[in-house]
């Protein structure tokens, strides 16, 4: 209910959180994309940080971006 940030002290929040919210955009990923598709999530996957996903994430500037 209150805000963290240096530039506006008197911000409010908010008691509901987005979990209910449905997604956007939908797509099938049909069997002609998947060989790409996992290709892709490897490839991001080798350039993510783990400390950004790890359970036993280590605090450093960018999980505390990530995580703001």
């Amino acid at each position: 209910m209150s805000s963290d940030s240096l530039l506006d002290q008197f911000a409010g929040g908010t008691l509901i959180g987005g979990v209910g919210l449905n997604a956007l955009e939908t797509y099938v990923i049909k069997s002609d994309d998947e060989a790409r598709f996992k290709n892709f999530w490897q490839s991001l996957n080798a350039l993510l940080p783990k400390d950004v996903y790890d359970v036993q994430k280590q605090v450093s500037h960018l999980t505390l971006a990530y995580d703001r």
